[in-house]
């Protein structure tokens, strides 16, 4: 093992000073990369397990260190580790990454989730239930904390982990494949397959998903996003929709696996020689093609949107006849119960599907909002820099012209005093009373806006004052006038839970830090009940970030407000 570890930092730290044009910054044009940046990877590839073995996973992670090498990544390749082993790794892969660069962690093998947090599977792994899963296998958590903790320039996790739990018959209530995960600052995530669902081990020599990234991280001039979704477009198409691929993503800056499109190519190259003009038309064809790109986005958005309302249909009718007179004077209880239970199973598969192709559309238009947020920042950025710059004063009319035309349905811009560009952030952005953002946190004066999930906060953590059982709770939101709304409520479970996680180990700290007032250190109520116990409802600790329930009627706790979403 010492003798692995040696070589790997030798490994590692002879790329320190390679010459890499991976990484473009976002205060950079949009294809201007940063050089010298170290890239460094943990890949493991988990196959000969005691129970459930898998063909695949070796063989991905082998592919995938051969192809992280030509990329000129620094790669510590393991395969076939038991617990110790896979922890130790996790832990040397932490402190490599410390170092600065990028850092990319891949894994292929059996992976779970319990209560909520997914686990990588060892070799070695006899986990004969639940309680034992924390024990037996490795938090991927761990990993997630390790990048988070390095505080380097940029973070990668591919997860090809979305495979039947081979312990379920241990276990009480079986969770397919892997839970979604809130990516860190930085940092990007890749399921093989959505959260909830699982991936076939394949029958070539690699698996699907791990094949498909293979291929798309090769192709040069693709920025790391778009690279995921040519993987997810091929696997759908090869598994006809029942494998999407996912991917949670909190980057800032532009990657490119296989070398960035760089304008700068551009200098040196004489004006009107062939070989500027030729570079010229490339650039035209790409700026082609981007726009190509996003008009298919927005046809998938509105094909799974037709596919919703057809399956919403389809349910309908079915629900409709469910108890129906469908059934026969004569049938026997055995058949009329066997008719009820295929009702029920169908509708049931149609009721996940229709979920899935929600949570698809949803995705589908965060991401189209988030990139068309990034090309205004870009855009109001790039008009400052010339405003601001003394080689470009005799430009800002022009600037300011060739900016409020591309955004001219935009109700009101033409009505921006030129140079304005407060104005203009406060129009395109939506942001007019917003003091900064952080963290996707909008700060308004008197809530603040998630542009995650779109929810609107109260901006103060005790608003009422005071502790209240959850009836009086629930009586305050609906009296509650405030900002210039009155739809306030209390949070979900789910919402709630969301919202907390982003503090971490200490929600209060956290927010109050970031521009929330008066958030208590203590608990605060959701709005939703826990199923099979009317009296007891759930809540999220700001303290330490716990979930759970309590009576609604006896405990009193804080309140915090929201509206939107639902």
């Amino acid at each position: 093992m010492k003798m692995v570890m040696l070589l790997f930092l030798i490994l590692t730290a002879s790329h320190a000073y390679a010459d890499d044009r991976s990484i473009a910054l976002k205060e950079k044009p949009t294809y201007v990369a940063v050089e010298k940046v170290h890239k460094t990877a943990l890949v493991i590839g988990n196959s000969t397990y005691l129970l459930s073995p898998l063909k695949n996973p070796a063989n991905d992670a082998k592919t995938m260190a051969k192809t992280l090498r030509e990329l000129g990544f620094a790669v510590d390749e393991r395969i076939n580790l038991n617990q110790n082993d896979m922890k130790l790794a996790i832990e040397s892969f932490g402190k490599v990454i410390k170092q600065g660069g990028v850092g990319l962690f891949f894994y292929a093998g059996h992976g779970m989730q319990v209560n909520g947090r997914n686990y990588l599977i060892p070799v070695d792994a006899d986990i004969q239930g639940e309680p034992e899963v924390e024990i037996k296998a490795v938090d991927a958590g761990a990993v997630l904390a390790k990048m988070d903790m390095a505080k380097n320039t940029m973070n990668i996790v591919i997860l090809d982990a979305c495979r039947n739990n081979p312990f379920s018959r241990s276990f009480r209530a079986v969770n397919l494949g892997l839970a979604s995960m809130n990516a860190p600052s930085g940092t990007l995530i890749a399921y093989a397959t959505a959260p909830g669902s699982i991936a076939s081990d394949g029958t070539g020599e690699n698996g699907l998903y791990t094949q498909e990234v293979v291929k798309a991280i090769k192709k040069p001039g693709l920025k790391i996003e778009d690279s995921f979704k040519m993987v997810r477009t091929s696997v759908k198409q090869q598994t006809g929709d029942k494998q999407v691929p996912w991917e949670s993503s909190s980057l800032e800056g532009d990657f490119y696996f296989s070398g960035a499109t760089d304008t700068s190519r551009l200098d040196g190259l004489a004006e009107g020689s062939k070989e500027r003009q030729a570079e010229l038309e490339r650039l035209k064809k790409l700026e082609i093609e981007t726009a190509k790109q996003k008009e298919m986005e927005q046809a998938e958005i509105e094909k799974l949107e037709g596919e919703l309302a057809l399956l919403d249909a389809q349910i309908t009718v079915m629900k409709g006849k469910l108890g129906s007179g469908a059934v026969g004077p004569d049938d026997s209880l055995e058949n009329m119960l066997a008719m009820v239970e295929k009702k029920e199973a169908d509708a049931q598969k149609l009721e996940e599907l229709r979920q899935q192709r929600n949570a698809e559309i949803v995705r589908l238009k965060k991401e189209a909002a988030t990139k068309r947020k990034t090309e205004i920042k870009k855009d109001i950025a790039a008009f400052g820099k010339i405003a601001n710059s003394p080689y470009g004063k005799d430009m800002i009319s022009s600037a300011w012209k060739s900016l409020t035309t591309k955004y001219a349905l935009i109700e009101g811009i033409e009505n921006i005093r030129e140079g304005d560009i407060n104005a203009i952030k406060a129009l395109l952005l939506g942001n007019d009373e917003a003091n900064f953002t952080k963290d996707d946190l909008v700060f308004y004066k008197d809530y603040v806006l998630d542009v995650s999930t779109n929810l609107m906060w109260t901006s103060d953590g005790n608003i009422a004052g005071k502790q209240m059982n959850w009836d009086n709770a629930m009586n305050w939101a609906s009296n509650l006038q405030y900002g210039g709304y009155s739809d306030w409520r209390l949070p979900t479970k789910e919402e709630l839970e969301y919202f907390t996680k982003r503090g971490r180990s200490s929600p209060s700290e956290y927010f109050n830090g970031l521009g929330f007032t008066n958030i208590q250190a203590n608990d605060y109520w959701s709005s939703t009940i826990r199923e099979g116990h009317p009296d007891y409802v759930w809540f999220a600790g700001f303290k330490a970030g716990n979930i759970g329930t309590s009576n609604k009627q006896h405990i009193h706790m804080y309140v915090l407000f929201v509206r939107g979403g639902q």
